[in-house]
């Protein structure tokens, strides 16, 4: 396999097995989000500014495009780390099953904001399907009515 390809809906840029990006053989200096730490660059294609995520490019250029409800999986659990041979696509479940394995998942309880855990949120939903209102719920776990509200319509901690 070469080292280099062609970015397909990129052509004046190439992607590496090694998760590189270049332009003209100068490689990009890719940019970290906000949100996350994965890394991306933009490209510039007939005028417009691309703003495309490395583990994407790398994979969709020598894997091929992306499935359709399938997303980008890091093996490793590293972000940052956008080899090929550590990039597949897979489902949802199983991105989330591998941040879990890997200690990287911020949901539920181990969220650093979390005022609630998963019992308590599956006995919150429990309980308002019996016909409770939130307003009467959320005193009980010291959480707000909104609250109470945002988890019953799968707004938070939608992964229960």
């Amino acid at each position: 396999m070469s080292k280099w390809k062609t970015i397909k809906e990129a052509p004046l840029y190439e992607a590496s097995i090694y998760g590189e990006i270049r332009r003209n053989n100068k490689v990009l200096k890719p940019n970290t989000n906000g949100n996350s730490d994965h890394l991306w660059v933009t490209l510039r294609v007939e005028g417009r500014s691309l703003k495309r995520y490395v583990h994407r490019l790398v994979l969709s250029t020598f894997i091929g495009e992306c499935p359709p409800h399938f997303e980008c999986r890091h093996l490793d659990g590293n972000p940052n780390n956008n080899h090929l041979y550590n990039l597949v696509w897979g489902s949802k479940s199983e991105n989330y099953n591998d941040a879990r394995k890997h200690g990287t998942n911020t949901k539920g309880s181990i969220h650093g904001m979390s005022k609630l855990t998963e019992t308590q949120v599956r006995k919150i939903l429990k309980i308002r399907k019996s016909g409770e209102r939130p307003c009467n719920i959320g005193p009980r776990f010291n959480v707000t009515p909104q609250t109470i509200s945002k988890i019953c319509c799968g707004n938070s901690w939608k992964q229960l």
